[in-house]
């Protein structure tokens, strides 16, 4: 079967096409973009997702508990997001690939260290 997939546009956390592994929970915040985010304190914890588009970026809520997030596309190089802030910031818009060949690609992103809260994904063409 195929995998679901995220098209080009602003999708909330809780899009179908997102697979959540490990300790994820989702918190109801009104503060939120969109009311509510994915949270994990563990690390390993995961989120896959395929996505149809040229750039993906992660919309985050930074914080005082804020971790580290490491993303990979299409089994490149990871890269290591930074989600600390001495004052809570929502809905925090953080590229992690740009410049890609049109059509699907598959990102993986996991919890390096901390708290990591997820609000949502943006896919661009």
């Amino acid at each position: 079967t195929q995998s679901p997939i995220m098209y080009q546009g602003f999708h909330g956390q809780d899009h179908w096409a997102t697979q959540w592994e490990g300790a994820w929970e989702q918190v109801r915040d009104e503060r939120a973009v969109l009311g509510s985010y994915h949270q994990a304190n563990e690390a390993g914890a995961r989120a896959r997702l395929t996505f149809d588009g040229r750039s993906l970026a992660v919309v985050v809520k930074k914080g005082a508990d804020g971790g580290q997030l490491r993303v990979t596309v299409d089994g490149g190089p990871p890269i290591t997001l930074e989600l600390h802030a001495a004052q809570p910031q929502y809905g925090v818009k953080l590229a992690v690939a740009t410049r890609l060949r049109p059509g699907e690609h598959r990102a993986v992103l996991e919890v390096a260290q901390g708290a990591v809260a997820i609000e949502g994904f943006v896919v661009r063409d």
